[in-house]
């Protein structure tokens, strides 16, 4: 593939309305989480110069929200004005400016866009309408206030009840007292917290969310507040003994959360392969079919021995540079498999190799292969409890169909797994949650 050409870029863009660009990265992306780790991925491709510079980039950009015919520009446009700033911020530190850096500079902004709107469905209405500007910002900054002054006034008027419960006799007033403490605080807290979590959920949701905030408050913060003030105004010459027994009895009733599985669960109905030297195994949809016949199971075997038992020699890293040692996927009668998986080994010989410059290399040798090829994301990992990096790219054969693919590089026992999904470009969102299921249910078994 020839390098990235702006002014063809531009050509490509033209016609389009930049709102349409957004909305295409959030029906291609629709989980917020890797909307963000794209991002982030974009920006360390960035060269280091820049990378300390993206953060305050982003946030000049951020600022074009406000004008309500920004996302009705034509895509060309917008991506001429980012660039150029781009370039008129990066020359006093990076000379020459190619254009990939300048494009990775206008992914960062995009991607930035996309994740934002992800995260709040109702800016998705307005990027559509061309009214994400003054209305949204100015609606959420106010909404947000008045959520905050709710929330401190419903407090102190949660203290105000329990003192007062506190001193008043057993009788009616007390039944009175809880009633009117009730209407009060949720009156003041729903009337604030559903307008400002309108902005980020549907109608319903937001209610119910209000709710169980309003639940919260009365109920658990109540009480808890209740037992503080009851404990220091009816035992206040007990002093600091009593106090620190009255935290320790709290702290038991407190919930123990455990940091969540870095790794996803293999999806219980996929179907497991091993091979039959039980060196590693993989998962994958039942419906995928496996074929072996590509795969040289003597000579990976024989490699994983040397590999293991003196650390890849040189010889068996001229000798083997490249072994297929895993193909499945659904047939399509053209002798092909559409979607599919490989994993392929490659030799790692001398120094550790770093993951990021193997897979520099290996979209600069794509690049060289294919008539086109484009990387999108670069998602640092863990796989198997080792890490691993995931990226997602775009290739195209003259003649052929466009592909998408998803590959997870992982460096374990002196060998580079490479698992690779692919698919036609028209059917990827259609199994990209399978494709990234595949990739990380590697398992090396020695």
């Amino acid at each position: 593939m020839e390098k990235i050409n702006l002014e063809k870029l531009k050509v490509q863009f033209k016609g389009k309305p930049f709102y349409q660009l957004i909305e295409y990265h959030l029906s291609r992306t629709k989980n917020t989480k890797k909307l963000k780790e794209a991002s982030v991925g974009t920006a360390a491709m960035l060269p280091q110069a820049a990378q300390s510079l993206v953060v305050g980039f982003i946030d000049k950009w951020n600022e074009k929200v406000n004008d309500e015919s920004f996302w009705q520009k034509d895509t060309s446009d917008v991506f001429s004005e980012i660039t150029d700033d781009a370039r008129s911020l990066l020359s006093s530190f990076i000379q020459p400016i190619d254009d990939e850096t300048l494009f990775n500079m206008f992914q960062v902004v995009v991607l930035s866009y996309a994740y934002s709107a992800s995260d709040q469905p109702a800016m998705q209405g307005f990027i559509r309408a061309g009214k994400v500007g003054s209305h949204l910002i100015a609606t959420r900054s106010l909404d947000k206030k008045v959520f905050k002054r709710g929330l401190i006034v419903t407090l102190i008027l949660m203290v105000i009840w329990s003192i007062v419960l506190e001193f008043i006799p057993e009788g009616w007033w007390v039944l009175a007292i809880n009633i009117v403490g009730i209407l009060i605080t949720a009156w003041i807290l729903l009337s604030t917290t559903i307008p400002f979590l309108r902005i980020y959920l549907h109608t319903i949701i937001a209610v119910i969310s209000s709710g169980v905030i309003w639940f919260v408050m009365i109920v658990i913060t109540r009480l808890i507040i209740g037992a503080i003030v009851g404990a220091a105004i009816l035992s206040p010459t007990t002093g600091l003994d009593q106090g620190t027994e009255q935290s320790e009895d709290f702290s038991k009733t407190l919930p123990v959360t455990s940091t969540p599985a870095t790794e996803p669960a293999i999806p219980s109905h996929y179907t497991t392969y091993a091979d039959e030297a039980n060196i590693f195994s993989i998962s994958y949809p039942p419906e995928w079919e496996v074929n072996l016949s590509l795969i040289d199971d003597v000579k990976f075997q024989e490699y994983m021995k040397q590999s293991l038992e003196s650390g890849t020699p040189e010889s068996v890293v001229e000798d083997i540079p490249y072994i297929i040692v895993f193909l499945a996927g659904i047939p399509t009668g053209k002798g092909g498999y559409s979607p599919n998986v490989n994993i392929a080994i490659v030799p790692s010989f001398g120094e550790e190799p770093n993951l990021d410059d193997l897979i520099d290399e290996k979209i600069k040798a794509s690049k060289e292969l294919f008539a086109e090829y484009t990387s999108f994301l670069r998602i640092p990992t863990t796989v198997d409890g080792t890490d691993a990096v995931i990226t997602e790219s775009e290739s195209y054969l003259s003649g052929r169909e466009r592909s998408c693919h998803l590959t997870m590089h992982m460096l374990k026992y002196n060998v580079i797994w490479i698992v690779t999904c692919t698919s036609s470009a028209t059917e990827f969102t259609n199994y990209e949650d399978d494709f990234y299921h595949v990739v990380r249910s590697l398992r090396i078994l020695i």
